[in-house]
């Protein structure tokens, strides 16, 4: 089973509201109710995808020994200067789940920001849970790192000069992309990562600084990668591959 992106049900206009609600449910627990059948493989698991989110994936990465950056999750203002006095003053924020927003009509994109002084406090914070994090200042260039199985397919994303944006998604045209093998520890960690989140195919970012380590900064189980030209090919025929013999081992 290839799960990705699914739309949703439709159904015909002249069901009543209750009646639509019921026959989505339905339809739903039936498609997802065939990962109980013997010898299906999920790609991915739908409650697998569910379940990938910022903090469970953060916390996954550092119990399989990947390194993340100092992370705060929090509604109270007060936490955050201390938390950016720790680190340095050097923090950004982003949001807990995907970045796509529509307002009006309008679709945008909530990219990784940094946060200045004056805002560490801001009330606003008390609406909703925000996340912070350590800004790795010294990184020297990102990476995208994609698991198909037990494949592991890799590219270094370099920035042109002066790029300054701690977030590659608003300039990515301008980037450059080369094929990579990772550190084995680091490919072991992402191995052990993507089956302890019960993932078959996922797309891990790294940020990578002046001494080589690298700080698992997201994971997204729908991840795309034909806009990768050194990995498109690989990572199309590991798919295939592992949806042609239905294990997600070599």
């Amino acid at each position: 089973m290839w799960w990705r992106k699914p739309t949703g049900h439709e159904l015909p206009a002249t069901m009543s509201g209750p009646e639509r609600r019921f026959a989505r449910g339905q339809a739903k627990r039936a498609v997802t109710a065939l990962g109980a059948l013997p010898g299906v493989l999920w790609v991915n698991r739908p409650q697998a995808n569910v379940d990938c989110t910022k903090p469970v994936h953060l916390a996954a990465a550092v119990a399989s020994g990947l390194r993340v950056p100092e992370t705060l999750i929090t509604n109270d203002p007060a936490a955050v200067p201390p938390f950016a006095r720790r680190c340095g003053g050097r923090i950004v924020t982003k949001v807990l789940g995907g970045i796509v927003h529509t307002e009006n009509g309008t679709r945008g994109q909530l990219y990784t920001r940094r946060v200045p002084e004056e805002q560490w406090d801001d009330p606003r914070i008390a609406l909703t849970a925000h996340l912070f994090q350590r800004e790795i200042t010294d990184r020297v260039y990102e990476v995208r790192a994609t698991v198909v199985g037990d494949r592991v397919l890799a590219a270094a994303i370099h920035a042109p000069a002066g790029h300054t944006r701690p977030d590659w998604r608003q300039d990515s045209d301008a980037f450059t992309h080369t094929a990579i093998r990772l550190p084995t520890p680091t490919e072991d960690g992402a191995r052990v990562l993507t089956r302890r989140l019960g993932l078959v195919f996922a797309a891990l970012d790294f940020l990578v600084d002046a001494r080589g380590t690298h700080h698992l900064v997201d994971v997204n189980a729908g991840g795309q990668w034909a806009w990768i030209e050194p990995t498109r090919e690989p990572i199309t025929h590991a798919l295939a591959d592992v949806l042609q013999k239905g294990t997600a081992r070599s």
